[in-house]
């Protein structure tokens, strides 16, 4: 799969995220087949990825939207090995700056100081009220800062530009606020963290925030407050409430989840909390942040009772059971988990959206060193969920116990009566190139698996997939546009390298000449053929 084809799809901003995020190595790949990626996305929260043939997914809210997000962006590059390592930073030269600097201030007469700020203050206004901040922190006076989190409050619309713009410097105050919180600041700090809040999401909500990073910047200062109310102990009534009135009633984008907020509750908040959420439904039942917020009263509460009542509900479909089956593991609950997560595979669900119920079930006879019955479940899982997935967990389970060979040639039969496209995709990733080559010949193939197959064979035949190349390139470039001539210069570079472990040198000149020549009216593609190797 041509996973870099995905991250292309995503605008300039998400696109620069993705690529840090790979860098900073956020993202753990859980499953990798011939076309199929899963993933986890950690940043300020965790986000479950899938890629796709041609498709993508990603729970966070701008993939939920169905757009190519930046955990999408980062779990592509990761995927395709195209994970550039972060530049080694000027480290030792900024920590030389730093001492010198630090040894000309200790020598400076107060005069002198004052002096060296005036200067620095005309010149760099900013990193003066910084200065400012660090002093006041230093007194334990918060109040300095009320004018940094007012710096988030615009009234005006942010296109994406602005937006970009407005996220970094809400995610550099961020940085500050956090530097900021300690025990003795907490209670101080924490109405300033309340209006930060209230100005980020009234901003967001009226922002281009396609790349996600105004929003990350709100999901931080979301979490620094819970953090703060941990060390604070505000008066747990008036916490309640505004966890009530910001989570539920001035937006439904972002949950403050009561469970990071327990102990700042106690009891006292945690039953004014149930009493606020209850308004909230009499008057609206169908609030979706105030069900969550029961839902969430319900996994504290540690009554499986409840949380089947609450979170569970009907349990009409997978996403039900497997909400359930999360909030049994969370409350401590193995057992009952377990018991939820059979009950679900065996009611007449839709069979591929039960992927995630199967794993949650293996990893609990996992614990229990049930390997017998975890091969049983994959099975299973592969005569529902006839795909490349299904069949890489089997492999995985049979391996651990020994019964792979045994086992492979039946799962192949079941992959090769059900979906061919997983049979091949199964064959290349076992290695089978060969029979996986030939029998494709007589198959209707879709460009991805074209691919797939053609950068396999090319290993180990590069001569027979020339034509194939070419069918390639010229598939691709019959629609303009800059994506499709990145792609079509890249299947080129990838020829060029087996045509000369074929020999084929003459044969590929001949390809690139006739390719400047039909195209000279693309001015953008001629000038990339032009910088190819010769």
């Amino acid at each position: 799969m041509d996973w870099l084809a995905v991250a292309e799809l995503a605008d300039e901003g998400s696109y620069a995220r993705g690529q840090d995020y790979a860098r900073r190595g956020l993202v753990e790949l859980t499953a990798v087949t011939a076309d199929s990626v899963s993933a986890l996305a950690r940043g300020t929260s965790t986000y479950d990825v899938v890629l796709g043939d041609r498709t993508w997914s990603c729970t966070c809210p701008v993939g939920i939207r169905g757009d190519v997000c930046k955990h999408v962006v980062a779990t592509a590059l990761t995927a395709a090995g195209q994970v550039e390592p972060e530049a080694p930073g000027p480290q030792v030269r900024a920590d030389d700056s730093v001492s010198v600097v630090a040894d000309w201030l200790t020598r400076l007469t107060r005069e002198a100081a004052i002096d060296a700020v005036r200067e620095l203050a005309t010149h760099h206004p900013d990193t003066v009220d910084a200065l400012a901040r660090l002093a006041a922190r230093d007194r334990g006076d918060v109040t300095a800062y009320a004018s940094l989190v007012d710096s988030l409050k615009t009234r005006r619309f942010l296109d994406y530009r602005d937006a970009n713009e407005h996220g970094r410097h809400a995610h550099a105050v961020v940085d500050e606020l956090t530097d900021a919180l300690t025990p003795g600041t907490a209670a101080a700090l924490l109405p300033l963290l309340e209006t930060g809040i209230r100005h980020l999401i009234r901003v967001v909500l009226r922002s281009d925030d396609s790349s996600g990073i105004q929003s990350d910047a709100a999901g931080r200062l979301i979490d620094l407050h819970a953090e703060a109310a941990g060390l604070a102990g505000p008066d747990p009534v008036k916490l309640a409430r505004w966890l009530v009135r910001t989570g539920v009633d001035e937006q439904d984008f972002w949950e403050l989840d009561v469970v990071r907020y327990q102990q700042a509750l106690g009891d006292r908040g945690l039953a004014t909390y149930r009493k606020e959420l209850d308004k909230r439904l009499a008057k609206e039942p169908a609030s979706f942040l105030a069900t969550r917020g029961l839902q969430r009263l319900a996994v504290l509460s540690g009554d499986v009772a409840e949380m089947v009542r609450q979170v569970g509900g009907d349990l009409a479909g997978p996403h039900a059971y497997q909400r359930l089956v999360d909030a049994l593991l969370e409350a401590g609950h193995p057992d009952e988990a377990l018991r939820y997560a059979r009950e679900g595979l065996e009611s007449k669900l839709v069979p591929h959206q039960t992927a995630q119920l199967y794993d949650a079930a293996v990893r609990l006879l996992r614990e229990r060193g049930d390997d017998p019955e975890i091969l049983r479940l994959r099975r299973e899982q592969l005569q529902r969920i006839p795909n490349e997935s299904s069949y890489a967990v089997l492999r995985k389970a049979a391996e651990q116990l020994g019964v792979w060979p045994e086992e492979r040639l039946a799962a192949l039969d079941v992959l090769l009566a059900s979906n061919r496209r997983s049979w091949l995709a199964a064959l290349l990733a076992d290695g089978d190139v060969a029979l996986a080559w030939e029998s494709s010949r007589d198959m209707d193939r879709d460009g991805s698996m074209e691919l797939a197959l053609i950068r396999a064979r090319a290993k180990t035949h590069p001569g027979d997939v020339f034509d194939a190349y070419v069918t390639l390139i010229d598939v691709t470039l019959a629609t303009s546009g800059e994506r499709n001539y990145r792609q079509a210069v890249a299947h080129l570079g990838e020829l060029r390298r087996a045509a000369q472990a074929a020999g084929l040198d003459e044969r590929y000149a001949d390809l690139v000449q006739r390719l400047l020549e039909e195209n000279q009216r693309r001015p953008n593609l001629v000038q990339k053929l032009r910088q190819l190797p010769s």
